[in-house]
């Protein structure tokens, strides 16, 4: 990770707990220090939220904010697995926040029980290094993708369908948006995991120049 600049130095006890990445060629103490000032904007606190915003606190991420704006069900347990089954009915925004602060002292972990639309996103993501989308619903991520654009915040793209997964990280005009691939024609990079195969494709993507999100950028 390439780093400048002067950061808050890291106590003996962080020292300890990320050992294990400061030892990672190029990581060091400036690029731990460097991620404990950084803040992402998880949204959605399901299955794929859950998971990413687990390891964003245990890695040391700063500050984390996760917006969701619905209540722990019964079918959400097999595997969104910071809910049981006493948080039923509940918010899970509130939930997810407390057991990451749990997991991880050093980060500060905001809640907000919101949905996310064209009229609230922009202000929502306001502040963040980073975007992460592990919505579940095009209209959502849409609002959220021209929200990104924006304010200028790069996104880390998620989904899964079934046994498909699908990654990319956006940040237009560099990359090509949400927007320029969302019917699956056009696609940075897009990593796509079969796990029914199983196996990997990774598929080039363009820019649309006629993208009604990213163009004039």
């Amino acid at each position: 990770m390439p780093v400048a600049g002067n950061h808050m130095p890291l106590s003996t006890d962080q020292c300890e707990r990320y050992s294990r990445q400061i030892e990672l060629q190029g990581w060091g103490t400036e690029g731990q220090e460097r991620l404990l000032e950084s803040s992402v904007f998880v949204a959605g606190a399901g299955g794929l939220g859950c998971a990413a915003a687990t390891y964003l606190a245990v890695a040391g991420v700063g500050e984390i904010v996760v917006c969701d704006g619905d209540v722990v069900e019964r079918s959400n347990l097999n595997r969104q697995f910071l809910y049981a089954r006493d948080d039923l009915t509940r918010p899970k925004a509130p939930i997810a926040a407390a057991q990451l602060r749990r997991l991880n002292p050093d980060v500060k972990v905001t809640p907000v029980i919101a949905e996310i639309d064209r009229s609230s996103a922009q202000e929502l993501i306001e502040g963040a290094d980073l975007v992460l989308d592990c919505l579940d619903n095009p209209e959502t991520r849409i609002a959220l993708n021209r929200a990104a654009i924006a304010r200028g915040i790069p996104m880390v793209y998620a989904a899964v369908a079934e046994y498909t997964g699908y990654l990319s990280f956006l940040n237009p005009p560099a990359t090509p948006c949400l927007e320029c691939f969302v019917d699956g024609t056009r696609a940075g990079k897009l990593l796509v995991m079969e796990g029914a195969v199983p196996g990997f494709d990774v598929i080039q993507i363009e820019r649309d120049p006629g993208c009604p999100a990213c163009r004039g950028l």
